[in-house]
């Protein structure tokens, strides 16, 4: 609930955004859209709805395959569940860039942020695990499960540290070579995944970079839409 929550904020502020930058500028652009009007476009929510879809569906399904006894267990449990974040918001991006894909370092980027993501969920799960065991077997196994449980701990640290570059790599290699979004908005995305807490939001600048790319293509289609054609 709360990875949603700061979904449904970073939304209305896109909106709040965008719709005063549309107010303060003395004109609409070229086919006569107020800028604003794209954050309310069905282009624009489509991607937003199905990554808030996506955490839901996988919320309701790893509650439900998954058990978790106690407060240090559900925690982790939750840590795996927003790790799977970063998932849904590549495939957003790489849904605006699907005309421009021919970009390798970016392919490299989100593939070592995946690599993360599946270390961490493992890691998170591990613990998860080693809590449920815990609590089920004779004392003299304690230190056994201690191990694991600080072995579990470990592995999700390295995922997360393995995200957090990823998410900032990819940020940046949008601006290499053929530029997909400004420097500014690439660099803010890196830091913001490196310095958000990453068991809440494993690469959180992924929030900003799909953000801006599907609001990029957003007004390249209305535009092409619209557009005379020139003989």
């Amino acid at each position: 609930m709360f990875v949603l929550l700061i979904i449904v904020l970073l939304g209305l502020s896109a909106y709040v955004v965008l719709r005063r930058r549309g107010e303060r500028s003395s004109s609409a652009n070229e086919n006569g859209a107020p800028l604003w009007a794209t954050v309310t476009s069905r282009s624009f929510m489509l991607p937003l709805a199905a990554v808030v879809v996506a955490v839901i569906s996988t919320n309701l399904v790893t509650n439900a395959l998954v058990e978790a006894d106690g407060a240090h267990a559900r925690g982790h449990l939750a840590s795996a569940q927003s790790g799977l974040l970063p998932v849904f918001l590549l495939a957003a991006s790489f849904w605006a860039l699907r005309r421009d894909l021919r970009r390798p370092l970016l392919w490299a980027a989100a593939l070592v942020t995946l690599v993360g993501v599946a270390i961490l969920v493992a890691g998170n799960l591990q613990v998860v695990s080693a809590v449920r065991s815990e609590a089920s077997t004779a004392a003299a196994s304690a230190p056994d499960r201690e191990r694991e449980i600080d072995d579990g701990h470990g592995v999700t640290s390295t995922g997360m540290l393995i995200t957090q570059l990823g998410a900032a790599g990819f940020a940046l290699a949008l601006v290499v070579r053929k530029r997909a979004i400004g420097i500014g908005t690439a660099i803010g995305s890196a830091a913001l995944s490196i310095v958000f807490p990453p068991w809440i939001i494993p690469g959180a600048g992924l929030f900003v970079v799909a953000g801006a790319l599907v609001s990029r293509a957003n007004r390249r289609d209305r535009y092409t839409a619209v557009a005379p054609v020139t003989s």
